[in-house]
């Protein structure tokens, strides 16, 4: 028996349909050539990206272009800064801050859409580029720059380890201890709230050092510590110590099994030196963090 028409009809129709869902993503790849975004890139971000920033290449399979903007030199890009195709984020964290770097006429997710939209946030678009910036809702609280500091474990034989920063990660890592000696932005539940802090786990009698380097003070600043709730109710954990040293006056604040932050006011006084120096007996669960607020009380 013959298949009727409509009935060829509808398998060419599903088969044409099926053939578009698989190479529909393909579609405009070869729009713009990495190089050629490479090159809109340079004349549209400086002066855009900020530090601590995630530059976020859309369509999400442009991978050549990630690569090529992640080339040694191909942009000059502040400290902290991480290229990639790749973003997700948890319901109810806080947003980090993003620059959208879009080739193409492909929608970007509607979520980035409603935060744009929401923030009145223009999309500027040039030769086949659309980029915008959204800003995170945690970094401008802080006037630090994790990304610039330096830091070391001194450890309690004497010997130092170094904690150089990791592009790919977002934060310092300490070559050779244990998967939680990093440094860097986290989102932490402190006092029955998720917060944004950077992460500063200390090390059984030794030493975690920060070295923000010259930092401006120009406005009176907190200084403000926690462990995370579950931390702090540990009734075993030890007591954290920090020790916060402008120039030459060292001034330490102490978390232990109180929850949420605990907070030092540091005085105006202009451009300074600024080290942070975090220090336990044990550091069992002792999951530390810090930040420098100009946003008043937490």
């Amino acid at each position: 028996m013959a298949p009727r028409p409509r009935d060829v009809a509808v398998i060419v129709a599903f088969g044409v349909a099926l053939i578009a869902t698989v190479v529909s993503p393909w579609w405009g790849r070869d729009r713009l050539g990495a190089a050629d975004v490479g090159g809109g890139a340079r004349g549209l971000l400086p002066g855009l990206v900020q530090p601590g920033d995630t530059v976020l290449v859309h369509p999400p399979w442009r991978d050549d272009v990630v690569a090529a903007l992640r080339a040694p030199g191909a942009l000059p890009l502040p400290a902290g800064v991480v290229v990639t195709e790749a973003f997700t984020r948890r319901h109810g964290d806080p947003w980090p801050s993003l620059v959208v770097v879009a080739e193409g006429v492909h929608p970007w997710p509607a979520s980035l859409e409603n935060r744009r939209v929401a923030l009145g946030v223009d999309v500027t678009e040039r030769a086949g580029l659309r980029v915008f910036r959204l800003p995170g809702d945690v970094a401008p609280r802080d006037v630090v720059d994790v990304g610039r500091a330096t830091v070391r474990v001194e450890r309690g034989d004497g010997s130092v380890v170094a904690c150089p920063w990791d592009t790919e990660r977002r934060r310092h890592v300490c070559r050779g201890l244990g998967p939680w000696m990093t440094v860097g932005a986290e989102t932490m539940q402190i006092a029955g709230q998720k917060a944004g802090c950077t992460w500063s786990h200390p090390i059984t009698g030794g030493r975690l050092v920060v070295d923000y380097g010259r930092v401006d003070l120009a406005s009176a600043v907190a200084f403000e510590a926690a462990l995370s709730d579950v931390a702090a109710d540990n009734t075993q954990g030890a007591p954290v110590t920090f020790t916060v040293r402008v120039d030459d006056v060292a001034r330490t604040l102490t978390v232990h099994r109180a929850r949420g932050f605990a907070r030092l006011d540091l005085p105006a006084t202009g451009t300074a030196h600024v080290v942070v120096e975090v220090a336990t007996s044990h550091d069992g669960q002792r999951h530390a963090c810090h930040r420098f607020n100009t946003g008043g009380a937490p």
